[in-house]
């Protein structure tokens, strides 16, 4: 496994995987992975969540809006930021629609939807982005491993949020929505430290 990680390469590797998300056939696989993952939540069936993350397209728009950052170039950084409020409220539209559907069939989700924050929850995600996205950049992991991470830590506590209000679950819905608020925060400030000191710190010292 190769850990060197060339600047120039890493900046290609972004700006062509955020591209890619602009392409017709991620939204059809996003839709996909995030239905999936809804029923899974919805009727506590781990196996089907699971198959929902693994559909799960790349959401490297994240590491873009990072790179964007970085490099200080705010126009850029809205683009991306808007591209991602798009996957947030098509991911909020689904969990609401696919509990609107089911609860008056009696389907309430239960011991899935308890996405409590915890200190070591909270240090472990930041060392798990840290590491796939250092991986990623060094082209020593495929990107699908990095859209899963991402999957897992962003798109679920949206899903558990919105299915949990559609419950009347409020607690549920506040716990898993302040997850979903720092795990942003960490997955646009940890990938932009890692961008800023080993692609432009290294660039300036070669």
């Amino acid at each position: 496994m190769d850990l060197k990680l060339n600047h120039e390469e890493a900046r290609a590797r972004i700006k062509a995987a955020a591209e890619s998300s602009l392409a017709p056939d991620f939204g059809a696989a996003f839709l996909a992975s995030v239905i999936v993952t809804s029923l899974g939540l919805l009727l506590n069936n781990w196996p089907l969540i699971v198959v929902g993350v693994i559909l799960s397209p790349s959401l490297s728009v994240f590491l873009h809006l990072s790179f964007d950052l970085a490099r200080f170039d705010w126009s850029a950084a809205l683009r991306s930021f808007c591209k991602i409020l798009v996957i947030f409220s098509a991911t909020a539209l689904i969990g609401f629609l696919t509990g609107f559907i089911f609860h008056p069939a009696g389907i309430y989700p239960t011991a899935v939807l308890n996405f409590y924050p915890t200190l070591g929850a909270l240090v472990a995600t930041t060392i798990m982005i840290g590491f796939v996205v250092f991986l990623w950049l060094s082209n020593s992991v495929s990107e699908k491993v990095m859209a899963i991470v991402f999957q897992l830590i962003l798109i679920l506590p949206i899903l558990a949020a919105t299915i949990s209000l559609d419950a009347l679950d409020w607690l549920s819905a506040a716990f898993a929505l302040q997850l979903f608020i720092i795990n942003f925060v960490l997955i646009i400030l940890v990938p932009l430290i890692i961008i800023y000191f080993l692609l432009f710190y290294s660039s300036v010292r070669n």
